[in-house]
């Protein structure tokens, strides 16, 4: 066996693994996904592992098992390289993580390897942690994120408290978001002047506290009632407190405001067709929570008059519609349309 390894080591092609690992020259998506494929089989093809190289030869007609064998070739690899050699293969998926193109599949393969590398018995370490939590929540990896957050938090713990309350709030979870906040500022990881940006509309959202955001968008809506972002921000928490009413009346008020907006000439533009048809959206929630059938009638026009023929929206509520009339057919052909456009 070990000598059908130094054999084998004879063979290796380090450059032509090199020169495939470059990744000056990708650019798009479909650029990283083939320099993925040909990695995975470099990989194999130049493994000092024995088993590992014939596996090379069954990756020429069924290039899935690549992909399987990845984190164990590169860690074949990964052994022989010098640190020069290291530093370049590094080089290259720094390019992969902090490109302005980040395909999932490779920043995925990337996550993985690490966790493998890790349970080596020599301890590979090749990215830090934090590093590791930004390519797990560009994945939506949130649990891991938080993992890698929570040890990079044990080095540098003041950076890290927004990012560990941030990912919390990724995985559901306010109330721990929350007893973060009051540990860190108990702890005077924050100071007191940096602890107010937590308590904004947004963040307050984040922690679910709708009633304090929604006394602080109410706030800032005296002084700018027309204020769409103040009125957007208004209207969510409305919705997850369930108030339909006022919910209904903020609705109105915006929808009136928007048809006299594009009323004013070269106003109405494609931008002004979409929020009415975000409005409208909102509308039909909670007239349908109210049974205002007119008003429901009113915003649904909308959605049919909007370009967007795969609207799972536009056939739900028009499948409520056909219901409310006793139109039993339609309703049946609108929510199979629904069913559909969730299940392709």
């Amino acid at each position: 066996m070990a000598r059908d390894q130094e054999e084998r080591r004879m063979q290796i092609d380090i450059d032509t693994l090199m020169k495939d690992f470059d990744t000056e020259k990708l650019s798009i998506e479909a650029d990283w996904n083939e320099w993925l494929k040909k990695t995975s089989y470099q990989l194999l093809k130049q493994s000092p592992n024995p088993i590992l190289y014939i596996c090379s030869k069954i990756a020429e007609v069924y290039s899935p098992i690549a992909s399987e064998l990845y984190n164990v070739a590169f860690l074949s690899i990964w052994r022989i390289l010098n640190d020069i050699q290291k530093n370049q293969i590094m080089k290259s998926i720094q390019n992969a993580i902090h490109g302005q193109v980040q395909p999932r599949a490779v920043l995925q393969t990337i996550l993985n390897l690490h966790e493998f590398m890790e349970l080596d018995e020599n301890k590979q370490k090749v990215f830090d942690e934090r590093t590791l939590a930004q390519i797990a929540e560009q994945c939506n990896a949130y649990a891991k994120a938080l993992y890698y957050w929570e040890m990079e938090f044990q080095n540098d713990a003041k950076s890290t408290i927004e990012q560990i309350i941030t990912t919390n709030y990724g995985l559901g979870q306010p109330e721990a978001a929350k007893g973060i906040l009051i540990s860190a500022m108990r702890n005077q990881m924050i100071e007191k002047e940096e602890s107010y940006q937590f308590e904004t509309a947004e963040w307050l959202e984040k922690r679910h506290e709708w009633n304090l955001a929604l006394q602080i968008y109410s706030d800032q809506l005296i002084y700018e009632p027309k204020n769409h972002e103040y009125q957007r921000g208004k209207l969510k928490c409305l919705k997850n407190l369930y108030d339909w009413e006022n919910l209904s009346s903020l609705v109105g008020q915006m929808w009136e405001q928007e048809l006299q907006r594009q009323e004013r000439p070269g106003q109405a533009t494609s931008h002004s067709s979409e929020t009415l048809l975000q409005i409208a959206q909102d509308g039909l929630e909670s007239s349908w929570n109210l049974g205002e059938w007119t008003d429901f009638s009113k915003y649904i026009k909308v959605l049919r008059r909007s370009n967007t023929p795969n609207s799972f929206a536009k056939s739900f509520y028009q499948a409520i519609l056909e219901i409310k009339k006793r139109n039993y057919p339609d309703a049946v052909r609108h929510i199979e349309r629904a069913r559909e456009i969730l299940d392709p």
